[in-house]
Protein backbone atom coordinates (compact mmCIF):
# COMPACT_ATOMS: atom_id res chain seq x y z
CA UNK A 1 0.00 0.00 0.00
CA UNK A 2 1.26 3.09 -0.50
CA UNK A 3 2.27 5.91 1.99
CA UNK A 4 1.45 9.18 2.38
CA UNK A 5 4.92 11.47 2.56
CA UNK A 6 5.25 14.79 2.59
CA UNK A 7 7.07 16.46 -0.82
CA UNK A 8 10.30 17.27 1.73
CA UNK A 9 10.32 13.61 2.80
CA UNK A 10 10.50 12.52 -0.58
CA UNK A 11 13.54 15.00 -1.54
CA UNK A 12 15.64 12.89 1.22
CA UNK A 13 14.27 9.59 -0.56
CA UNK A 14 18.05 7.60 -1.82
CA UNK A 15 16.36 4.23 -2.30
CA UNK A 16 16.86 2.22 -5.21
CA UNK A 17 13.44 1.06 -5.41
CA UNK A 18 11.73 4.69 -4.66
CA UNK A 19 9.42 5.95 -6.62
CA UNK A 20 6.80 8.40 -6.27
CA UNK A 21 3.57 10.23 -8.20
CA UNK A 22 1.57 13.00 -7.87
CA UNK A 23 -2.02 12.63 -6.75
CA UNK A 24 -4.14 15.75 -5.94
CA UNK A 25 -0.98 17.39 -4.44
CA UNK A 26 -0.30 14.29 -2.49
CA UNK A 27 2.54 12.45 -2.62
CA UNK A 28 2.89 8.69 -2.56
CA UNK A 29 5.90 6.36 -1.98
CA UNK A 30 6.06 3.32 -2.73
CA UNK A 31 9.13 0.80 -1.26
CA UNK A 32 9.99 -2.41 -1.88
CA UNK A 33 8.99 -4.38 1.27
CA UNK A 34 11.31 -7.32 0.54
CA UNK A 35 15.05 -7.93 -0.68
CA UNK A 36 16.31 -9.03 -4.37
CA UNK A 37 17.56 -11.69 -2.54
CA UNK A 38 14.62 -12.63 -0.63
CA UNK A 39 12.69 -13.00 -4.05
CA UNK A 40 15.82 -15.05 -5.31
CA UNK A 41 15.24 -17.20 -2.60
CA UNK A 42 11.17 -17.61 -2.77
CA UNK A 43 11.95 -18.25 -6.40
CA UNK A 44 9.60 -15.09 -7.80
CA UNK A 45 9.78 -15.05 -11.47
CA UNK A 46 10.96 -11.77 -12.86
CA UNK A 47 8.33 -10.50 -13.81
CA UNK A 48 6.15 -10.38 -10.74
CA UNK A 49 9.21 -9.35 -9.30
CA UNK A 50 7.48 -5.54 -8.14
CA UNK A 51 6.13 -3.63 -5.23
CA UNK A 52 3.64 -6.26 -4.28
CA UNK A 53 6.20 -9.35 -4.21
CA UNK A 54 5.87 -8.88 -0.15
CA UNK A 55 2.26 -10.19 -0.44
CA UNK A 56 3.20 -12.92 -3.52
CA UNK A 57 5.79 -14.80 -1.33
CA UNK A 58 2.95 -16.00 1.05
CA UNK A 59 0.72 -16.72 -1.52
CA UNK A 60 3.37 -18.99 -3.57
CA UNK A 61 4.17 -20.66 -0.24
CA UNK A 62 0.19 -21.20 0.41
CA UNK A 63 -0.56 -22.55 -3.02
CA UNK A 64 2.91 -24.68 -2.93
CA UNK A 65 1.55 -26.17 0.75
CA UNK A 66 -2.03 -26.95 -0.63
CA UNK A 67 -1.20 -28.36 -3.91
CA UNK A 68 -2.72 -25.48 -5.64
CA UNK A 69 -6.28 -26.40 -4.27
CA UNK A 70 -8.01 -22.55 -5.32
CA UNK A 71 -10.40 -22.08 -2.39
CA UNK A 72 -7.55 -22.91 0.62
CA UNK A 73 -5.79 -19.49 -0.62
CA UNK A 74 -8.17 -17.00 -1.04
CA UNK A 75 -7.04 -14.29 1.58
CA UNK A 76 -3.48 -14.10 0.11
CA UNK A 77 -4.75 -14.11 -3.82
CA UNK A 78 -7.06 -11.05 -2.42
CA UNK A 79 -5.01 -9.26 -1.05
CA UNK A 80 -2.39 -10.00 -4.05
CA UNK A 81 -4.79 -8.79 -6.22
CA UNK A 82 -5.73 -5.57 -4.43
CA UNK A 83 -2.14 -4.72 -4.23
CA UNK A 84 -1.73 -4.89 -8.15
CA UNK A 85 -5.00 -3.14 -8.50
CA UNK A 86 -3.95 -0.30 -6.54
CA UNK A 87 0.24 -0.06 -7.98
Amino acid sequence: MPIKINFKTLINCSSTYCSYYYLKNLVYLLVMKVTAKEMADAKIPLSARDYCAHLLIPLLKCRKDTYFAPWKCEHEKHAWDRCQYDE
